[in-house]
């Protein structure tokens, strides 16, 4: 079980929700489905913005680490860059993603 995963503990069924989505977008990153894993993405960082709780700011950090790595693959710089800031807000370590 990853991380992510492990850091899931939504209420009801937003942690498996969270999950399986979070699991789809790496999937559909893998599969080079870009566009669908962005959405995917997204919608984690929202599902975790909902509960608001800060044993989701790793699931958020991933998903932020995931979109910053789908938008520098496309060359989408400026969306890269926020996503970067995003999860080094969030307790990410820059050096860590620079070496991506």
């Amino acid at each position: 079980m990853s991380d992510v995963e492990n850091n899931l503990e939504m209420p009801g069924s937003k942690a498996g929700e969270a999950a399986v989505l979070f699991t789809k977008a790496v999937e559909e990153y893998a599969n080079g489905q870009h566009n669908c894993a962005i959405r995917l993405f997204d919608e984690v960082i929202a599902l975790c913005e909902k509960c608001e709780a800060q044993k989701h700011a790793v699931t958020r950090v991933a998903a932020h680490i995931n979109l910053y790595r789908v938008h520098r693959a496309l060359g989408h710089d400026g969306e890269a860059q926020e996503h970067f800031r995003k999860a080094v807000s969030l307790g990410a370590s820059a050096d860590r993603l620079r070496a991506y």
